[in-house]
């Protein structure tokens, strides 16, 4: 079987509509390995999952799009937000590679420096 890492995003909004295809690939026999944020870790841990907290960092992140005056505004700061988190998700994903050695990886969509 295959060792898998899957690096999620620390909202528990992105890890619910993986949930699904973790249990099935866990079930199949499958060894996963999830990074995400500290709920999360904890509730598939006790699953039989594999689990670790990315960086902190990562999940103390706050989004200020909410403070734009205009939909173009909100859009540089969303693109502002995601360049910053890269600088934290990305060395957070190649850390994790070689303590899990994976056969495949798993990104959320939503961790665009991960990806």
């Amino acid at each position: 079987m295959a060792r898998i890492l899957v690096y999620q995003s620390p909202s528990s909004g992105n890890v619910f509509p993986a949930v699904d295809m973790l249990l099935e690939l866990h079930g199949r026999g499958h060894e996963l390995h999830l990074r995400g944020g500290a709920s999360e870790v904890e509730r598939m841990g006790v699953l039989g999952i594999s689990t670790a907290r990315v960086d902190p960092r990562i999940e103390e992140f706050e989004f200020d799009d909410w403070r734009a005056r205009s939909q173009i505004d909100a859009l540089r700061r969303m693109l502002r937000a995601y360049a910053a988190l890269a600088e934290l998700e990305l060395p957070d994903l190649r850390r994790a590679i070689p303590k899990v050695q994976p056969d495949a990886l798993v990104v959320d969509v939503n961790c665009h420096g991960a990806m």
